[in-house]
């Protein structure tokens, strides 16, 4: 509870900041994809989806109308109007335009946020929320492109916070070799994931890391001889997952006639593959995944920082020698990271349409990295390195913040 006391104004805080970041230029709204608001000295970027989530909020039925962008978003929407409900209340019936509706998903980001943040506090082992040790890896969560340009603007975005923590976290708890995984379970998992991909299909990289770890669980000879056993349960949890999406096309293609997937129709997400295999085999593909991967890799650089600060970590405690000891301490964590980074890469990578705000979610698994290797590097140093370090956590902290605060957009 402390924690949640503390965390609470410290992301109010921080996300508050962001609205005196600089504004979009005037006249560059449209090529942003943003509308803005101008508060003073503070701006309110609008994402230029926003109303059209506000819209459906307000009228989930919309769903089901000829206009049907997100309509493989139905658990969105209804969050959004579950949420709207007590400022609808407050406001009377005579409020107008989509404020509650606004008011209802801000809410619902700044819920998925503070979740988040609580979460990650608890698998990298921090002390307190504030502690001088973990408060970079931690600021990276709070404060990033995605929290800036989405937090204040009703957007599915925020969800690529939530879902790499909350898959972190769900693998640990599978690798866990204390917990022998049934078929229920399995099942049950499988179906809750398979709901909240009715929120966001980012929910599908985690049913497939699941997947993998329920088949990694255990290591000597008897778990081994289970293999089979353990194959059929992750299918169990692949099949599972599937059915809230079969049952809500089912009922859509009931009610209408048909189903519309903006993310295949437009965007051609992953089935690009089969469209480069139709139209000239194995070679056509190839050559489309090339492509692909240099569109990939371009936004890699987002991640690049991070990537080499772990590395000059792990590096100091190689150096110590240490790195050996604390691989064998964090090792469920560390092959949960490892479960992670290798599936996140390949969804994001095979997906086929790219942006840096995408591959920022491999960051909440450095960032755990990061903040083992640092609680670590405490541990072997001397009282006077202890205090560089907390230091440099502090000073880090600090510039990057700043970072992102004084920097130009993203705004969308």
């Amino acid at each position: 509870m402390k924690t949640v006391t503390i965390a609470v104004p410290v992301i109010l805080l921080a996300m508050t900041g962001f609205l005196f970041s600089p504004r979009v230029p005037a006249g560059q709204e449209r090529a942003n994809c943003v509308s803005v608001i101008d508060i003073g000295p503070a701006h309110l970027h609008l994402n230029c989806d926003s109303q059209e989530f506000e819209r459906i909020a307000a009228d989930p039925s919309l769903l089901l109308s000829s206009n049907r962008t997100w309509q493989t978003r139905p658990l969105y929407a209804l969050l959004g109007w579950a949420l709207a409900k007590p400022f609808r209340l407050v406001a009377g019936a005579n409020h107008a335009g989509l404020l509650p509706e606004y008011a209802g998903f801000v809410t619902l980001n700044f819920l998925l946020l503070l979740v988040s943040v609580l979460v990650f506090t608890r698998i990298a082992g921090a002390r307190r929320l504030l502690d001088p040790l973990t408060i970079f890896p931690i600021s990276l969560i709070v404060v990033n492109q995605v929290t800036k340009a989405f937090f204040w603007t009703p957007h599915l975005q925020m969800f690529n916070v939530f879902v790499p923590i909350a898959s972190l976290a769900l693998f640990v708890v599978i690798l866990n070799k204390n917990y022998s995984w049934s078929w229920w379970p399995a099942g049950l998992l499988g179906v809750a994931l398979g709901v909240g991909s009715l929120a966001y299909g980012a929910f599908a990289m985690t049913a497939v890391g699941a997947a993998v770890c329920i088949m990694a669980v255990g290591a000597d000879h008897a778990a081994k001889r289970e293999l089979s056993g353990r194959a059929v349960r992750a299918g169990l949890l692949l099949l599972a997952f599937l059915a809230p999406t079969a049952a809500w096309i089912t009922f859509v293609v009931f009610r209408t006639g048909s189903f519309y997937s903006h993310e295949i129709d437009h965007y051609r997400q992953f089935v690009w593959i089969a469209d480069s295999l139709y139209a000239g085999g194995l070679s056509a593909l190839l050559r489309d995944l090339a492509t692909k991967s240099g569109g990939f890799a371009d936004t890699l650089c987002v991640v690049m920082p991070f990537s080499l600060a772990a590395g000059a970590l792990a590096g100091l405690l190689y150096v110590r020698g240490r790195l050996r000891e604390i691989v064998r301490a964090n090792e469920t964590l560390l092959r949960s990271i490892a479960v992670y980074a290798i599936v996140d890469v390949l969804f994001f990578w095979l997906m086929g349409s790219y942006a840096s705000r995408l591959t920022w979610t491999i960051v909440p698994a450095i960032a755990l990295l990061l903040a083992v290797e640092i609680q670590a590097l405490d541990q072997v140093a001397s009282d006077s390195g202890r205090r560089l370090l907390r230091a440099a956590s502090v000073a880090a902290t600090v510039l990057y913040m700043a970072y992102w605060y004084l920097r130009p957009g993203p705004w969308s």
